[in-house]
């Protein structure tokens, strides 16, 4: 999915001051619930935050539409905007 080839890449600024060609891990954090301006706001308070904040890189993303758990995690795991997975909500009628 980080391959050049898949076509729902991450935007450039994302990867600022990251060197790509020598990553060999990558570790994606979900915190359902907590934005970027918490985590600017709380990070020096939980060890957690501050060691990722300075030993990785921290990128804000915007979320999908609707910006709803399940909408959001059923794209993270398929790599399909909402309109294409279908799941909106947990409950569907």
């Amino acid at each position: 999915m980080l391959d050049s080839s898949f076509d729902r890449r991450l935007p450039d600024d994302a990867f600022a001051g990251v060197q790509r060609d020598d990553v060999e891990n990558v570790v994606v954090l979900l915190v359902d619930g907590f934005g970027y301006e918490l985590w600017k706001r709380d990070r020096d308070a939980h060890s957690l935050l501050s060691t990722l904040t300075e030993r990785g890189t921290v990128t804000p993303l915007t979320s999908t539409y609707p910006s709803e758990t399940a909408a959001a995690i059923t794209t993270i795991h398929t790599g399909r905007k909402p309109v294409e997975h279908g799941l909106l909500g947990w409950f569907q009628h």
